[in-house]
């Protein structure tokens, strides 16, 4: 009897072990992964890395080669069971919420992606490790430069309000970020450049940079981006 119940057991932890649930419990979202969303405008290539940090929490970033896109933060990432979930929460870029199942392979997910526009089918492959973006270090900015500033680019016939942070550390660096008003939860790391009254920005989550020169609680200058450039003058917030 007692041969019979080991021998029971070892089949049902067998079996257990090959069930869906226990298959969805092994799903690994992590990795780099190059999609395409078949639009019907036309294909859109993107890449998504995706980590875990200390605590096991999700976190991914996402890419578009040919606009320059990279690091741009994804939110509400989520897996449950194999459905992996992120939304590109910025207007451009292909914005939208995307949804997909991690199919049997590991390394393949397909699903849809959903904008204000409609929705589109996308499929993605898992080619290596994440690529974590790297880290920007500024140096100490000077006084009259620290602080927030506020702007507005007019294009397309829409505006957009941005906020610009500015902040020195105690450790002899120094931080700027960037984001819409309307998105104020969405703030982008921004390598930065002073030299006199001289001031350079590069947002490299969105392919954009802005130069322009400090005077007084001004800052007048040209934002490029994707080979467009519009005038954009930040003003001290108060």
């Amino acid at each position: 009897m007692r041969i019979f119940v080991n021998a029971l057991v070892v089949s049902l932890l067998a079996v257990l072990a090959t069930s869906p649930a226990a298959a969805q419990a092994t799903v690994d979202p992590t990795g780099h992964w190059e999609g395409t969303i078949t639009a019907p405008m036309g294909q859109i290539d993107f890449e998504v890395d995706v980590v875990r940090d200390a605590t096991s929490a999700l976190s991914a970033t996402y890419g578009q080669r040919a606009s320059s896109v990279r690091g741009l933060p994804l939110t509400q990432v989520a897996l449950d069971g194999r459905t992996f979930t992120f939304v590109l929460s910025t207007g451009g870029a292909g914005g939208g919420a995307f949804k997909g199942d991690i199919l049997s392979d590991g390394k393949t997910i397909s699903g849809d992606v959903k904008a204000t526009v409609g929705s589109a089918p996308f499929t993605a492959y898992r080619t290596g490790e994440a690529v974590v973006a790297w880290k920007i270090t500024n140096a100490i900015v000077s006084a009259a430069l620290a602080g927030r500033w506020t702007g507005t680019l007019d294009a397309g016939g829409g505006q957009a309000v941005l906020q610009l942070t500015i902040a020195n550390r105690e450790n002899g660096t120094a931080f700027a970020q960037i984001a819409q008003a309307s998105q104020p939860e969405l703030r982008l790391e921004a390598a930065l450049t002073e030299r006199g009254g001289d001031v350079s920005i590069d947002v490299p989550a969105v392919g954009g940079s802005w130069k322009g020169a400090l005077s007084g609680d001004s800052m007048a200058g040209t934002w490029t981006q994707a080979g467009s450039s519009l005038p954009l003058t930040f003003t001290r917030a108060k």
